[in-house]
């Protein structure tokens, strides 16, 4: 059996990122290192040195005092996909002796969340994170919320308004694996592909959103019953997510 890794989360987005196929871009967003509690000591100490050379405090030092916290990433990830085939592209500038090419793409904001039990807290999602991936889905985008749930060895995508949705009238304050298999969209790990590291069937994911790459073999995967392999169904047409 494999050892457990130490950061489960963290495990599931190297996966993950991992299977994204090269045919895509993507963004990792970061969020930036915490000076919550480097600010508070540096200013605590430009005032110690104030008070002895008894000189005012700047002011700029004071306005530093309010600084608290650094701005958050909104979400994991950002891909984007071509969603029509390669040579269709258009050309949308031209100079001397030049032409830009646009291809149509998709772009989908994603985050990535893995939880050991059968269920997920809506506290896991917080408000900032909610609000960007929305921000993404109105602006035209698709945007999701990835969830890996450890115990079923399964990984379902919610689109964010769904969760959004759930979220305000659930009765509970988790969303069951249960929810997640009725409105989520399956990603199947990626058996053909790897046997040492974990990989998931990204492609077949990005298709069902409307992404235009060639389809590899269907991946199989064992029925819950512990019955024999079967292959997976293959995708809808570009551009059905259910």
């Amino acid at each position: 059996m494999p050892e457990k890794p130490a950061n489960p989360g963290q495990a599931f987005e190297d996966a993950f990122r991992a299977s994204i196929p090269k045919g895509a871009y993507v963004r990792r967003l970061r969020t930036p290192t915490a000076m919550g509690s480097v600010v508070p000591r540096l200013v605590g100490l430009i005032e110690s040195l104030s008070a002895s050379l008894r000189v005012p405090v700047p002011e700029w030092v004071r306005a530093a005092a309010r600084f608290r916290f650094t701005p958050k990433a909104g979400f994991d990830l950002l891909v984007t996909v071509p969603c029509s085939p390669r040579d269709a592209r258009i050309p949308t500038l031209h100079g001397r002796g030049w032409t830009v090419f646009y291809e149509p793409a998709l772009l989908i904001a994603l985050e990535l969340k893995s939880v050991d039990g059968v269920s997920i807290p809506f506290a896991n999602v917080d408000a900032d994170q909610e609000k960007a991936l929305l921000e993404a889905a109105d602006k035209g985008g698709l945007a999701f919320l990835v969830i890996e749930y450890r115990k079923a060895d399964e990984v379902w995508a919610l689109p964010i308004q769904v969760w959004r949705d759930v979220r305000v009238v659930a009765p509970r304050a988790s969303l069951p694996l249960a929810d997640a298999r009725r409105l989520g969209i399956e990603i199947l790990p990626d058996l053909g592909r790897g046997t040492v590291r974990r990989y998931w069937d990204v492609v077949a994911f990005l298709i069902r959103c409307g992404a235009s790459f060639p389809v590899a073999a269907p991946a199989t995967k064992k029925p819950r019953d512990g019955g024999a392999s079967v292959p997976a169904p293959p995708p809808p047409e570009p551009g059905s997510l259910f």
